[in-house]
């Protein structure tokens, strides 16, 4: 206290006691928080303060961030609306660069978010908000405008890419419109890459993961695909691809650092695994009455060192008592996750639990049980000693199998987590 008594009056003077008297880095901090509209309105309310939207390092522009107070919810898409939208980014855009030339600051751009359905008219528009963007060399760029179909869809301009190549420092880039056009330049920062809705031909695919180099990330989301998907990325680490569209089979190859795959649509005819030895994350979620047998014939064969394990919406026959599934025992060797979601119009039995689970790793020490389900004899060898977490959903048989398919699970092996959702 006596430190603050001792404190003479030019001490206090130069001390803040506005918010403007903050250090810029810390006001930049705050005003990357906000959004677009309240920084421009908090810009007007003192001279010192003109410069905040140049330093906005985090840029949203979405209807709640252009909006006004009544504007909450986002207006369906219409010629009107969409160009008043327009001509609110393009005018904040131009108040940007106006700032900084008089400023002469410029903010490093970390993240660049367009987010509203808009049909190809506004293309000039919308090319003009992304060159903006890799000019800024921002980081993370999404470009969301996906909403009208076919002639109508906006075209990312890859040629931007390639215009803007030496400077991009790209890291992310999500895009939900379409993509046709090749790229003919190295994108060697960028690690996560992801589409929606767009239509990918064989060569778009191979030439984008063949200019990524360094892609991590990649995802594939309600896109028209050819029938044949071929990846390669040596180092790719996850791969999404989900409700795609035309596609028949995929083929991991020369993927060596691939550890994810999730795979959510309908049945395909084959997929490829062979140069993805590495994969210990796997999720299925195939709707087809063949399942089971895709199941049995892929899972065990290619997924050596699967850790995780997690399939969906399997049908009343997937592993099932007239499941054509055997699993050996031991056929997963360090599975330590396994989550068994059933379609909501169907029900797993206790059969199909102890089939999966003998399929996991056996310990040195093989213990038997026996156990019944509908008259069907279960020789019950040791199941694991690697899993440490099992989740049923749709569970179907009475309390005493339900103790009974427990207490199996837990003489095997010490599970960290036990969750069953059980129908009795």
């Amino acid at each position: 206290m006596d430190f603050f008594l001792r404190m003479d009056q030019s001490q206090m003077k130069s001390k803040p006691t506005c918010i403007e008297d903050l250090p810029e880095e810390l006001i930049s901090t705050v005003v990357s928080n906000l959004k677009v509209r309240d920084v421009v309105r908090a810009s007007l309310t003192c001279k010192q303060w003109l410069h905040l939207p140049a330093l906005l390092s985090e840029i949203t522009l979405d209807d709640s961030a252009l909006g006004d107070d009544d504007d909450r919810v986002p207006r369906q898409p219409c010629r009107e609306a969409d160009q008043l939208f327009v001509n609110k980014v393009n005018k904040f855009l131009k108040l940007y660069q106006k700032l900084q030339l008089a400023t002469g600051r410029r903010t490093p751009l970390l993240s660049f978010t367009v987010r509203r359905h808009l049909e190809r008219f506004y293309s000039a528009d919308i090319d003009s908000w992304v060159d903006f963007a890799l000019t800024n060399r921002v980081k993370v760029l999404d470009v969301d405008v996906y909403g009208y179909m076919g002639v109508h869809m906006y075209v990312f301009p890859g040629d931007l890419l390639d215009k803007t190549a030496s400077g991009i420092v790209l890291e992310k880039l999500s895009l939900s419109c379409d993509f046709e056009r090749s790229l003919r330049t190295r994108l060697i920062s960028l690690k996560e890459l992801a589409f929606q809705g767009a239509n990918l031909k064989e060569y778009d695919i191979s030439n984008i993961l063949a200019s990524c180099p360094n892609l991590l990330n990649f995802s594939l989301t309600m896109c028209w695909l050819p029938e044949t998907l071929i990846v390669r990325g040596k180092s790719l680490a996850h791969l999404r691809v989900k409700w795609c569209y035309c596609l028949k089979q995929i083929q991991l190859l020369d993927s060596s650092a691939l550890t994810h795959f999730i795979y959510i649509g309908i049945h395909v005819s084959l997929i490829q695994f062979h140069g993805a030895l590495k994969l210990t994350d796997v999720t299925f979620c195939i709707q087809c009455e063949d399942t089971d047998e895709y199941i049995s014939q892929e899972l065990h064969r290619h997924f050596p060192v699967m850790k995780s394990l997690l399939l969906f919406k399997l049908t009343q026959t997937h592993l099932n008592a007239e499941s054509r599934i055997d699993f050996l025992p031991g056929t997963y060797q360090r599975l330590q996750t396994l989550k068994l979601c059933c379609h909501h119009e169907s029900t797993l039995s206790l059969l199909s639990v102890l089939k999966m689970l003998r399929a996991c790793p056996v310990p040195p020490a093989a213990l038997e049980y026996s156990a019944k389900d509908d008259d069907v004899e279960l020789p019950i060898q040791a199941f694991h000693d690697h899993l440490n977490s099992v989740q049923v959903s749709g569970f179907n048989g009475n309390e005493g199998h339900v103790k009974l398919v427990t207490l199996l699970i837990q003489a095997a092996a010490v599970l960290d987590q036990i969750i069953g959702e059980f129908l009795v």
